[in-house]
């Protein structure tokens, strides 16, 4: 037998045992992975010579494929948990609305209350800009009234008048 073709001999049946002597089961149900974990939380298994994540494997061995393009979610936002009862399939954007819907998200509305000068991010004071992000409107005002934004737009607009000017006279002759 060549190296490596030893785990194509290990039934499913066996990896679910392997994979359900390393969980310890909390009290919200949670299968918490015990072996060992990637550096993001989550747990890494081996399986018929490939690593997988623990989540993924367990969605695999107990409920079934993971259709190509589609992700594992946790209803329990518990990144070592590997109970299947907590996973489901979902899509990259439904992931990642789930998180930010439930705070978890570093860009969410709700884990940054305020601009990074300090101003609360209220109706009042946010506007979302032309590629969707919300801006400070008080961070705009002083940033508008600045000496060097003040300069630099007076520079645009000399170039701009000066570029007219040309044009115009390219095109009277």
């Amino acid at each position: 037998m060549t190296r490596g073709h030893w785990s194509k001999l290990i039934s499913d049946d066996e990896y679910r045992q392997k994979l359900k002597s390393q969980i310890v089961v909390t009290e919200q149900g949670c299968w918490e992975w015990q072996g060992y974990r990637h550096p993001k939380g989550y747990g890494t298994m081996s399986y018929r010579c490939k690593e997988w994540r623990v989540h993924r494997l367990a969605y695999h061995l107990f409920r079934g494929p993971i259709p190509d393009g589609l992700v594992i979610c946790h209803t329990c936002d518990n990144r070592p948990c590997c109970n299947p009862l907590h996973l489901f399939l979902g899509t990259y954007d439904i992931n990642n609305k789930d998180m930010a819907a439930k705070g978890r998200c570093k860009y969410s509305a709700a884990s940054w209350p305020s601009c990074k000068h300090g101003h609360e991010f209220t109706p009042e004071n946010t506007y979302v800009d032309s590629r969707g992000f919300r801006q400070c409107r008080e961070c705009n005002r002083i940033r508008l009234r600045s000496p060097e934004y003040r300069r630099k737009a007076n520079e645009r607009q000399r170039r701009r008048r000066e570029a007219q000017r040309l044009t115009s006279k390219v095109a009277n002759g």
